[in-house]
């Protein structure tokens, strides 16, 4: 795994994590090998399910045994990842995104997106966005996978413009101005209008989102301009 993508997502998750759960979060993921809190306060605080079983963090083994649980249920769910226990243990990084991936895509993505499409919840999200940009007049402005779709920022404005008709955002123009004032003004309005956080940046989105940076950044925009 490229080392840039790695901290874009350890980046982007934990930023999200933060919004969820305040500073309690370590600034360093890596950290959650040690002690799981955070892990477990972020089940605690999105699980209103009760999916989870009980995580503790009281001890080391229990600390272990929060990530065996994490990813039996994954398993149990059918939700594919190579994440192991003896990934924890040897302190994986790769393991660790999938685990949070993972917790992201039970508790936040397929919540948000598969009334959209109940057999696969990206689609779902594609579906959304791209009826949402249909609805706006921006045929256009279409998604088709979620990295190089985003890097002119036309979707996100459109997504934002189309949630706040009362900002007046007028596309065509920051079109004209370039990729990254579209970017910039989305994400702006976004967070002004919608207390989407900043979980992503326009320079990461112009040279190529990480997909699952970006479908946590549109899921809480589904949220939020559901609130």
């Amino acid at each position: 795994m490229q080392g840039s993508l790695v901290e874009q997502q350890l980046g982007c998750l934990r930023r999200w994590m933060v919004s969820v759960i305040g500073e309690v979060c370590p600034s360093d993921l890596c950290e959650l090998f040690d002690d799981s809190h955070c892990l477990v306060q972020l089940v605690e605080e999105l699980d209103t399910g009760r999916v989870f079983p009980r995580l503790s963090h009281r001890s080391k083994e229990e600390n272990i045994a929060n990530f065996a649980a994490v990813i039996e249920l994954m398993g149990s769910k059918g939700l594919a990842m190579n994440a192991s226990v003896q990934g924890v243990v040897a302190r994986d990084v790769g393991c660790l995104l999938q685990i949070l991936w993972a917790v992201v895509e039970l508790l936040v993505c397929i919540p948000q997106f598969s009334r959209y499409d109940g057999r696969d919840w990206r689609e779902g999200a594609k579906k959304w966005a791209n009826n949402v940009a249909k609805i706006y007049g921006m045929q256009s402005a279409r998604v088709e996978n979620f990295s190089t779709s985003f890097k002119d920022g036309v979707v996100l404005l459109v997504l934002v413009a189309a949630a706040w008709p009362e900002a007046h955002v007028d596309v065509e123009s920051t079109m004209r101005q370039g990729h990254q004032e579209c970017i910039e003004l989305a994400l702006s309005l976004a967070e002004q209008k919608f207390h989407i956080p900043d979980l992503v940046s326009p320079q990461e989105i112009m040279e190529g989102i990480h997909p699952s940076c970006m479908l946590l950044y549109l899921a809480c925009m589904h949220g939020g301009f559901a609130a």
